[in-house]
């Protein structure tokens, strides 16, 4: 499960771990001020009351923010923030400027790291997570930058399909390439039909 954490209460955290769900819980910097830049007022406290909420239920809880300009300098600053609440992992995905995002390209002139940047933030990652001993996700395709034995593996370089609220299919839920409406064709239907989907069954 995905969550910024401020919806969970401690009731919800009870149901959650009778099925042994594991949790994320987005940061968006390590610390408050950082954090409630982009998240607003007293948001990091309300994300790290909530992973105290979780955890005490019981539940695996993990870390994960957005790897961009802005937060790649704070890296080993992320694991240390992980391993001091005892995390499960410290996780990152990539900035993508697109729906909020891209409001953040055009007014805080945060980007996507591209070559030998995301190189080195990827390093980095690998050697904060050494230092720490905070696990880190290694399965996004572009670890194969730091070595042929990590990133996702298989000839199309994502591991899934997502379906958004509007029913599209999609290799990603950050890129806008569809394969089809599962509203108006049916997930088995388009699956097994779509030329793309011959190819990976």
């Amino acid at each position: 499960m995905l969550t910024n954490r401020t919806n969970i209460s401690e009731k919800v955290a009870v149901v959650m771990a009778g099925h042994k769900t594991d949790v994320q819980i987005s940061l968006e910097g390590p610390d408050a001020q950082r954090h409630d830049y982009v998240r607003g007022p007293s948001g990091f406290v309300k994300a790290i009351a909530g992973y105290k909420t979780l955890r005490a239920a019981g539940l695996t809880v993990f870390f994960q923010t957005v790897l961009s300009s802005r937060t790649a300098p704070w890296i080993e600053e992320f694991f240390s923030l992980a391993a001091g609440m005892n995390s499960a992992a410290m996780n990152f995905t990539r900035f993508v400027p697109q729906g909020r995002g891209k409001s953040f390209l055009e007014t805080a002139g945060e980007r996507p790291l591209l070559g030998v940047e995301l190189r080195a933030a990827y390093s980095a990652i690998l050697v904060a997570s050494r230092k720490t001993g905070v696990p880190a996700g290694t399965n996004l395709p572009l670890f194969v930058l730091i070595s042929p034995e990590l990133g996702a593996h298989g000839k199309f370089g994502f591991q899934g399909l997502v379906v958004d609220y509007k029913g599209n299919l999609k290799v990603s839920s950050r890129a806008d390439f569809r394969l089809g409406n599962v509203l108006e064709t049916g997930m088995e239907e388009l699956f097994l039909h779509h030329p793309l989907g011959l190819s990976i069954s």
